[in-house]
């Protein structure tokens, strides 16, 4: 929980769902599988491997590492606002816990907490407001993939957001 191991293993279970399968209910079925697959390893291997070049370019300089705070706390965001616009694929699971049970209210307020820390650590307003964008666009682009393929979200489409969204900006950033 604390080292964000929920969402990379729906991030796993999202890859493993999305391209391993067709049909809500095959897809669906795999997402809730307990076991890793061949897209999840590839897809976690991968994620990892863009973490760990993202963050050592940001170790390096100087100017980016208020970036180290930045980007989990817009990715949390993210899972807001997920939460927020997206509706339910399924009945039962732990997501439903979330979605659709955010308001308005609680994304300003991630928002504003992320771009207050970000630009009390130094970022600039155009770092800050690009990756702003880029966070709202792949979080709307997300979820029209979610309900294009399973009909809505999960508690994984929600680890999965977090990832995309932190693998995006640590690439932005070292761009």
């Amino acid at each position: 929980f604390i080292t964000g191991g929920f969402h990379i293993d729906g991030f796993g279970d999202t890859c493993d769902g999305f391209f391993a399968a067709k049909g809500r209910d095959k897809v669906l079925d795999i997402m809730k599988d307990s076991r890793i697959g061949t897209f999840a390893a590839i897809g976690i291997i991968i994620n990892l491997l863009i973490k760990f070049e993202g963050y050592k370019y940001i170790a390096v300089n100087e100017e980016l590492t208020a970036a180290l705070i930045f980007i989990p706390m817009i990715s949390r965001a993210a899972i807001v606002f997920l939460c927020l616009i997206g509706k339910p694929a399924k009945e039962g699971g732990l997501g439903n816990l979330f979605i659709n049970n955010v308001g308005i209210s609680q994304l300003i307020v991630n928002i504003a907490g992320a771009m207050t820390i970000g630009f009390i650590s130094g970022l600039s307003l155009v770092n800050i407001g690009v990756n702003l964008i880029t966070t709202t666009v792949i979080v709307f682009l997300f979820n029209k993939l979610c309900v294009d393929k399973i009909g809505g979200i999960t508690g994984d489409s929600l680890g999965a957001i977090n990832e995309l969204v932190t693998l995006a900006l640590l690439l932005i950033i070292s761009i």
